[in-house]
């Protein structure tokens, strides 16, 4: 059948700390010690605070509200033309607009999303239940209920009368089916290309004062549904937009906290450190199998498993924080992976919890996938895993190298440069080079050349010792290291790699780049995450809390 006819008949187009209070279990297992969450000056409303009044779902989020809404797990946006990224993210609301290609894939996917529907017997009844199937008793009630639901807000009743016309002519426009699926059928279609579905409209006009304007009950659910489950408001936070229950922020950070706990908000914290992390670079890894015999084929999908079960025990089970994902013993191996590290015993194709030697491992920076990805094709590669650390784990801008620079041979090895570390001591010597490389890049790099191309642990270099040990300058002071494993437990103790963690994590939420406005509650959430109690949930419950969550600017686009 064809989208253009539904479009047209439905009238739309394509720590706990000392007194601390809020939800907690056993130890390592609350989110939140709670407390004043964000310092009166970060809680004071003021411009600026960036936002955007119309943002389209990201393909996430789109699959994530037709499994909400259907109750199938269809993972349409597989066919979908890729987001635009920006940061590190591949979702950015100021440009996901619905462009020609984008059009048709959202045309194609709510007919193939309907049509599945009414398929599964079981599926209808969830969607829709309805006693008298061949009779339109069930029209209002469902086109009502579903309404609210895909489009996050009660219909308009201009919406509802369009919407239940359009179940009326189900029976004419669908071949096959009762009455009521047919009807189902058409508008499932229609709603899901409705610019009400595909876009977080932000529109309400509650002025507070300098500037901004409060978002409602219902877009303050929607927003925060989306940023914590991929999906749109459950019952409960349409219950409380209704009731104008969602006003405070400590109502909104109470149900993050909710949300927080539930399962489906798991694979939004898997998928927040996939993208910063970067791991889906993972499958492209390749080694000379002679060189390096237990890098086998394929091994990439496994090193992006270690990281993701990693990531999610850490973040979620034990609600613990990025000084934890940076120092952390934890892992989770099979037989290839526990070959590389060195484990002995019995490992098989599935994947066991197990610990690595904190003398030799600690944390992500340690992980085979982070080193590997970090290297040449037979060498460590030192300037590589500095600058990554630099950029994506402490915020560090660094300027772009000269032309050529990456084209440049490193030197030979003679009797003065021994060493990879000599070469690329020599290599960066002029001074172009060596205000990034001497004072922040390669000392970083240097921490890690106890592993090899592929991660593996090893004790020389070409026959001779390794020197492990540098100096980074930041701006908190400078770290001194001996090895990776200080130098990983040095960086996680800075402000820099709290707040960039902070920062990274407003960017994934709000599909933006941060604003000035978002300085203060960057460096409250910070500090917070020195605590070992306040973990990555915590930080995001108390997220809810701030004027970047709950205002927007009142002539904001």
């Amino acid at each position: 059948m064809s989208g253009a006819s539904t479009d047209a008949a439905a009238g739309g187009s394509a720590t706990e700390t000392a007194g601390a209070s809020g939800i907690s279990g056993a130890s390592g297992t609350g989110i939140i010690p709670s407390g004043d969450p964000v310092p009166a000056s970060c809680s004071t409303p003021a411009l600026p605070v960036a936002g955007t009044r119309v943002a389209r779902l990201s393909q996430k989020q789109y699959d994530g509200a037709v499994l909400a809404l259907l109750g199938l797990d269809l993972k349409l946006s597989k066919a979908f033309v890729a987001d635009p990224s920006f940061g590190g993210f591949d979702n950015n609301a100021e440009r996901l607009a619905v462009v020609d290609r984008a059009g048709r894939d959202f045309r194609r996917a709510a007919e193939q999303a309907a049509q599945a529907v009414v398929a599964d017997a079981a599926a209808l009844d969830r969607l829709a239940p309805c006693s008298t199937p061949d009779t339109l008793e069930c029209n209002a009630g469902f086109v009502q209920v579903f309404g609210l639901r895909a489009f996050r807000r009660p219909l308009l009743k201009t919406e509802l009368t369009s919407y239940q016309t359009l179940y009326g002519k189900g029976q004419d426009l669908v071949e096959a089916g009762t009455r009521h699926a047919r009807g189902v059928r058409l508008v499932v279609e229609a709603m899901l290309q409705s610019p009400q579905f595909l876009y977080r409209v932000e529109i309400a006009d509650t002025p507070s004062g300098n500037g901004l304007s409060r978002l409602s009950g219902y877009e303050a659910a929607t927003r925060l549904a989306f940023a914590l489950w991929n999906q749109p408001p459950d019952a409960r936070l349409l219950e409380l937009a209704a009731s104008d229950s969602l006003a405070s922020p400590d109502a909104l950070a109470a149900e993050a906290q909710r949300l927080l706990l539930d399962e489906r908000a798991r694979p939004v914290l898997e998928d927040f450190h996939r993208q910063w992390l970067g791991t889906d670079a993972f499958s492209n890894i390749a080694r000379d199998a002679t060189l390096f015999p237990k890098f086998v084929p394929g091994i990439g999908a496994d090193l992006q498993e270690e990281v993701r079960r990693f990531v999610s025990d850490v973040t979620f089970d034990r609600s613990l924080g990025v000084s934890a994902l940076l120092t952390d013993t934890t892992t989770f191996v099979n037989a290839n992976l526990a070959s590389l590290y060195g484990l002995s015993g019995t490992f098989g194709s599935s994947f066991s919890k197990t610990q690595l030697d904190g003398k030799e491992r600690a944390g992500l920076l340690t992980r085979l996938g982070f080193l590997a990805q970090n290297a040449h094709a037979s060498s460590s590669a030192p300037i590589l895993r500095g600058a990554h650390i630099l950029k994506g784990i402490l915020c560090t801008e660094l300027p772009q190298p000269p032309a050529g620079a990456a084209m440049t041979p490193f030197p030979p090895f003679s009797d003065t440069v021994r060493t990879g570390r000599d070469q690329v001591t020599e290599l960066t010597k002029s001074p172009v080079c060596a205000t990034c490389h001497h004072s922040f890049i390669n000392p970083l790099g240097f921490a890690f050349e106890a592993f090899d191309a592929v991660g593996q642990q090893r004790t020389d270099d070409r026959g001779f010792p390794l020197d492990l040990t540098g100096t980074l300058s930041l701006p908190s002071g400078d770290l001194r290291f001996d090895g990776a494993v200080d130098a990983s437990q040095r960086i996680a103790e800075t402000n820099e790699a709290r707040a960039c963690y902070a920062k990274n994590w407003l960017r994934y939420m709000y599909a933006r780049l941060d604003a000035a406005s978002d300085a203060c509650t960057i460096d409250s959430v910070a500090q917070k995450l020195a605590i070992s109690s306040y973990g990555t949930k915590a930080a995001l419950a108390d997220f809810a809390r701030t004027p970047s969550f709950l205002y927007r600017p009142t002539d904001s686009q």
